[in-house]
């Protein structure tokens, strides 16, 4: 607001616009109705201030509510403030402006950012002044404790739904789709889901889980502008850990049977919980242990068996020898992203 007043030339009049609304229509059609009144009694209030001036352009809303800013004059106002086109906004009343304290004070706040000014002409408000300063920051005060009371009806109202089993909205989860604000199972999702559950109870690791799937072309939607669809390793821990694929709603730390028709068995979901509840290295060693496992009975006459741990403060793991016979037959390591320590002059498979 400083800024905008150093750039007004001295003796340069404040360009001020009126703006008048009226609930209803009734009376509209009159030659001197509601929006005349009280449009002339804001330009005598300006018309006794000497450095105002009002602008030639009317602001009337005839038959809008003040419970809302969905107001085409008011839109226009407000467009033409930030357009720098206006420096006061001039009302008979503060409810003329809105009957919301939470749009009120989104509206001063968009005219403060634009360094323009709210007067109420019959009513003692005025940004200009330290007391008008002092009545916003009061209803700035009530609109917060406004915000704070509808936050907790809503979210009481989402915690009810839930102990009932019921959707309530959001993102859809994968594995269902929504008919009639209910959850309906998508048979060819419900099929990678499944999916994952097994593997991750095979494999213990949700990166492991992801990576077989994005290889086996079990792909999760289209995140919404993206272009490409993989699963990560996030992404797929939340599925997993998902109560709501076994049947359940959850809300905070609540769990409450649903409407919705369960993807996995409750077995399989607490199983899943058990795996995650496991400290992570126990889950790498069993993993490594059967990665291992497979590794060493592809041939019993492989010579490299053994592990070299002689770089175990790289990376803070050791780096193992993988089973030739697996690399050079072309198969899949079970060690990915590591190669073999080859004889010397023995040929690499894809070289």
């Amino acid at each position: 607001m400083k800024r905008r007043l150093a750039d007004e030339q001295p003796g340069e009049k404040r360009r001020c616009a009126v703006y008048t609304r009226k609930s209803t229509t009734i009376g509209l059609e009159q030659e001197f109705n509601s929006l005349d009144a009280q449009r002339e009694a804001c330009l005598s209030y300006v018309s006794n201030r000497s450095d105002w001036r009002p602008v030639d352009e009317r602001y009337d809303d005839g038959g809008f509510t003040g419970a809302n800013i969905d107001r085409p004059a008011f839109q226009r106002l407000l467009a033409d403030v930030e357009a720098h086109r206006v420096d006061i906004v001039v009302v008979y009343k503060v409810d003329r402006l809105s009957r919301s304290l939470l749009d009120f004070v989104k509206v001063m706040e968009r005219l403060t950012a634009a360094g323009a000014s709210f007067v109420s002409v019959t009513q003692n408000f005025s940004t200009a002044d330290a007391m008008g300063r002092l009545t916003l920051n009061m209803l700035m005060s009530f609109a917060e404790f406004e915000r704070e009371m509808i936050a907790e009806r809503t979210r009481d109202k989402i915690c009810a739904a839930r102990r009932k089993g019921k959707w309530t909205g959001g993102p859809v989860p994968f594995g269902y789709d929504v008919r009639n604000k209910h959850l309906v199972v998508n048979e060819s999702e419900a099929v990678i889901v499944r999916e994952a559950f097994q593997l991750l109870l095979h494999h213990r690791q949700p990166a492991i889980v992801a990576r077989l799937l994005n290889e086996g072309g079990q792909l999760p939607r289209l995140p919404a502008g993206e272009t490409m669809r993989r699963w990560t390793k996030d992404a797929m821990a939340r599925l997993l850990r998902n109560p709501l694929y076994a049947g359940f709603v959850r809300c905070g730390a609540e769990l409450s049977s649903g409407e919705h028709a369960p993807i996995i068995s409750m077995e399989t979901h607490q199983s899943a919980r058990m795996v995650f509840a496991a400290p992570r290295k126990a889950r790498t060693k069993a993993t490594s242990r059967s990665s291992f496992a497979s590794a060493h009975s592809c041939a019993a006459s492989c010579a490299s068996r053994s592990a070299n741990r002689s770089n175990r403060n790289l990376l803070h793991r050791p780096w193992r020898r993988l089973c030739q016979t697996l690399w050079i037959a072309g198969k899949r390591s079970p060690f990915p992203g590591r190669r073999p320590r080859l004889a010397r002059g023995q040929p690499v498979m894809g070289r």
